[in-house]
């Protein structure tokens, strides 16, 4: 939930979670799902791994990256 609370951790919350992967998107500008998880893993520890799956459908909504399912891969969307 991106709900706020007196026990939300900043580091592993989901809009902490978004802002490392377009970090990380910025940056190789494609990624393979599996290595955007495991670098997830080590940046931001084993917990922030609930909130990666929230974390990218708010990055689909706001239309910040797509998903290329032919080759299982993130990219940002370019700006229009």
């Amino acid at each position: 939930m991106i709900r706020a609370h007196k026990y939300l951790d900043l580091a592993t919350c989901v809009v902490s979670v978004a802002a490392h992967i377009l970090e990380l998107l910025l940056v190789n500008r494609a990624m393979d799902v599996r290595e955007l998880w495991e670098v997830l893993e080590v940046r931001l520890g084993d917990r922030a791994r609930f909130n990666v799956l929230d974390a990218l459908n708010l990055l689909f909504l706001l239309g910040k990256v797509d998903y290329d399912a032919t080759a299982d891969v993130l990219f940002l969307r370019e700006a229009r």
